[in-house]
């Protein structure tokens, strides 16, 4: 994953979080590393504590030109799975509906880069 896909989306889910944030509301991120089947990888959350996701609406939210907004595209979380998925990791929702959002982002890392860098 090129540093300009990792940007990207990082940034779509930072804009998620804020759009969905309520006034005051607090956004976090979090970024740890981590082994699959023997592969670097990094996860980074992004928590907001806007209203949280319906148990339904947990996958669908990645869906191409799916939104809730009125003024929402629907591509903002469509393009952060599919970088994901194009680089063999994975992005999904994982909040409490009713309190919280949390998206995650598990990609793998180029361990030729040294510290595990995001590349």
């Amino acid at each position: 994953m090129g540093p300009d896909q990792t940007r990207q989306a990082i940034a779509e889910l930072l804009e998620n979080a804020v759009d969905f944030s309520p006034e005051g509301g607090r956004i976090s991120v979090a970024v740890a590393g981590f082994q699959e089947h023997g592969r670097p990888m990094v996860q980074i959350t992004v928590r907001n504590e806007g209203p949280g996701i319906a148990a339904a609406e947990k996958t669908r939210v990645f869906d191409l030109f799916y939104t809730t907004r009125a003024e929402g595209t629907g591509l903002g979380l469509a393009v952060v799975a599919r970088i994901a998925a194009n680089h063999s990791g994975e992005a999904y929702e994982d909040g409490e509906p009713g309190k919280c959002a949390r998206f995650v982002l598990e990609i793998p890392t180029r361990p030729d880069q040294g510290s595990g860098a995001i590349v």
